[in-house]
């Protein structure tokens, strides 16, 4: 009997959480989990005085009190509604540029991976909407002719169409962090293997 609690983002608890439990339905029942969204900057904190087990997030911890491993890695496709009057079989580099597209960040400004990559090719997409949360974007996509460009294990918890991006695009790389002082704690050592096994 114990509860483990996580510290996740919207778009990690939506891909991880139901694998996890369908798990622990089969191999401890008993066990209990809790999600939170701790900021970044408090993590360390939280993982050090117990009050979480473990973060997931992307490689942004070099901490020496901090253990890592990585768990996930997943790449960018893009999302569109079915029947979507500009795009037929493939999606094309000049496609992409002239769709309209959502862009999904927390931060008020300052661009991400998908914007950088264009960036490189001297290319610059077209955003419409800006969002916050990853998994309310495609209800959007499927109301609109508007673009998503989201990590293929969202796009996979939708109905919509899916095309690999005509552009290459840096994978979406997810660690799991622990205290250094939990590196040896059955539970945890058990736990980080559990997760391994269902997300690698």
């Amino acid at each position: 009997d114990k509860t483990f609690k996580f510290s996740v983002h919207d778009i990690d608890e939506a891909v991880m959480i139901p694998k996890l439990m369908e798990r622990l339905h089969k191999v401890a029942p008993q066990i209990c989990i809790e999600c939170y969204a701790i900021p970044r900057r408090d993590v360390e904190r939280e993982l050090a005085a117990g009050s979480i087990d473990f973060a997931l997030d992307v490689p942004l911890f070099a901490s020496p009190q901090l253990r890592s491993r990585q768990i996930i890695t997943d790449r960018y496709v893009c999302v569109i509604r079915a029947g979507h009057p500009q795009v037929n079989s493939n999606l094309t580099l000049e496609t992409y540029l002239e769709l309209e597209h959502i862009h999904v960040s927390s931060r008020r400004g300052g661009i991400g991976h998908v914007d950088l990559a264009l960036d490189r090719l001297g290319r610059r997409r077209n955003i419409q909407l800006r969002m916050k949360n990853h998994i309310a974007a495609p209800q959007v996509v499927a109301a609109t002719d508007l673009a998503l460009t989201i990590p293929r294990s969202v796009a996979n918890l939708t109905s919509l169409n899916v095309q690999e991006l005509p552009f290459n695009v840096e994978t979406v790389n997810q660690f799991l962090y622990w205290h250094k002082t939990a590196d040896r704690d059955q539970a945890n050592i058990w736990m980080r293997n559990l997760l391994t096994g269902v997300l690698v």
